[in-house]
């Protein structure tokens, strides 16, 4: 059982014919905060493990530092602990950033404590299916995402409809889908209320049904 069709076209043809994708489901505590996108702030929020191996946060700085620079008012807000959060540090300072990122520490209620921010921004490498992802979109936030490997970005937003998604390691182009965002209010609530389909897309009852298929059907 594979996540992604990514994952599973990373094998062998054997092993792909008998493989099957299911996804992760995402799991909602509680009611899901709905802002409207009028009253969202002048921010850029990410949610994850501070590890630069995976997530890249040297070009997730190197990219808002490019977005700041036409769009001063916003501040970035990185919510999660991890062994780089000093280096991660160092190079805000380096870049001339202090006082535009500001480290939140962890969260235990992510899409309450994201709901009124501008957007959601991921620049990972690699990823399965990103519940950070799936949270801010379950709230509506207009997101931007790296199209990362094997694809679980790719699952979850079409590009320009519910999201955007940048190269892998492209400064330039996630800079620019911020600024897209930023200067085009009409895109940015299009991408927010479309993304949010992704509670009905990924319901725990759905992936339960394909798993519940698939295992009876290796059974009988």
């Amino acid at each position: 059982v594979f996540q992604t069709e990514g994952a599973r076209d990373f094998y062998g043809k054997g092993l792909q014919k008998r493989g099957i994708v299911i996804p992760n489901p995402i799991f909602i505590k509680g009611e899901i905060p709905t802002v409207a996108h009028t009253e969202r702030e002048k921010t850029v929020v990410s949610v994850g493990r501070l590890d630069n191996f995976q997530k890249r946060y040297d070009v997730m700085l190197d990219a808002f530092k490019l977005f700041s620079d036409k769009h001063p008012e916003y501040i970035l807000k990185l919510y999660g602990k991890g062994s780089d959060e000093e280096l991660i540090k160092t190079w805000m300072k380096e870049k001339g950033l202090a006082g535009r990122v500001k480290f939140m520490g962890l969260t235990t209620q992510p899409m309450q404590d994201i709901a009124r921010d501008g957007m959601f921004l991921i620049t990972s490498d690699f990823e399965g299916i990103s519940n950070s992802l799936l949270e801010a979109m379950a709230v509506g936030l207009p997101c931007v995402s790296t199209d990362h490997t094997p694809g679980g970005a790719r699952l979850l937003i079409t590009d320009h409809e519910n999201g955007l998604l940048a190269p892998v390691e492209d400064v330039a182009a996630l800079a620019a889908a911020m600024c897209e965002y930023a200067e085009n209010p009409a895109l940015a609530s299009k991408c927010g209320e479309n993304a949010r389909s992704v509670v009905d897309r990924f319901a725990p009852d759905k992936m339960i049904d394909m798993w519940e298929s698939y295992i009876l059907k290796l059974t009988k």
